[in-house]
């Protein structure tokens, strides 16, 4: 782990989005093929509601680590937010193909909830089985 990832870390505890920002593309320059870094770019740019900005990284992220079920379930979140539920829904399938995870369930029935799609009572039913 680089030294600008680990201030990043501790700058993102601070809740120093904008310093923790400049941080992790530093690093990310210095290590363009570290995942983890694109992985938190995503995480920060979702917390500050830079939703397109968090999509480019999370996508890099599953593009350099395509198995790390996280990374596709905060990318299903950032597509819910910029109004594409195909792909959000797609990324979600994805997730929990990798992982049963609870948080991914959860945040799955919330994106269908959001949208206003009641007909997938079955498929928020599935998730919870």
């Amino acid at each position: 782990m680089s030294l600008y990832h680990i201030m990043t870390v501790l700058l993102i505890m601070l809740t120093n989005d904008c310093k923790a920002i400049a941080c992790l593309k530093r690093a990310l320059f210095l290590a363009p093929f570290e995942w983890i870094i694109a992985y938190n770019l995503g995480l920060v740019h979702l917390n500050t509601q830079q939703y397109a900005s968090a999509f480019h990284f999370l996508s890099a992220s599953i593009n350099l680590k395509p198995d790390f079920a996280s990374s596709y379930m905060y990318l299903a979140v950032a597509l819910a937010h910029l109004d594409d539920y195909d792909n959000a829904c797609q990324a979600y399938e994805k997730a929990l193909e990798l992982e049963q995870d609870h948080t991914v369930s959860l945040n799955y029935a919330i994106t269908l909830f959001n949208k206003g799609d009641y007909v997938c009572n079955l498929t928020i039913s599935s998730l919870t089985n």
